[in-house]
């Protein structure tokens, strides 16, 4: 976001903020000045649920699909859904990430591999959307 101050055209160059500022001052500069955004600092988030009752209420669908999204924004969202569906106890969910080069599909298989409550992580079947999808096997 962006607001503009703004500096009176001073006779003799000097801009001085006590001078009085009168109706017929001219404004011959805006200065941009950016304001700073608070970044929101994230909770690292653990891989079992207890007693969260937001999480604990949502319903869990057999599938997320995160096209378009970032590897980071993506494996933030893989945890999140693991852990839900860890919560309630499904065997088997889908995680659609397209096809593209393969990256995040490589990174979203890597991540699920390094989880204890994963049993497996593997490309679907062709029927099932082979490359841009990955089937996730849970404990």
């Amino acid at each position: 976001m962006f607001s503009f101050l703004l500096v009176p055209n001073v006779p003799g160059g000097n801009a001085r903020p006590d001078l009085p500022v009168h109706e017929k001052t001219k404004y011959k500069n805006l200065v941009k000045v950016e304001k700073k955004k608070e970044k929101k600092k994230a909770r690292a988030r653990s891989s079992l649920i207890v007693g969260d009752s937001n999480l604990a209420n949502e319903m869990v669908k057999p599938s997320i699909d995160l096209r378009g999204y970032r590897t980071e924004d993506a494996l933030h969202e893989v945890t999140q859904y693991i852990d839900r569906a860890v919560f309630r106890n499904m065997n088997q969910v889908e995680i659609v990430h397209g096809k593209g080069d393969g990256i995040l599909r490589s990174q979203i298989q890597s991540y699920l591999n390094t989880r204890d409550d994963v049993t497996s992580a593997e490309t679907a079947p062709i029927e099932r959307g082979g490359a841009g999808v990955t089937i996730v096997e849970i404990k």
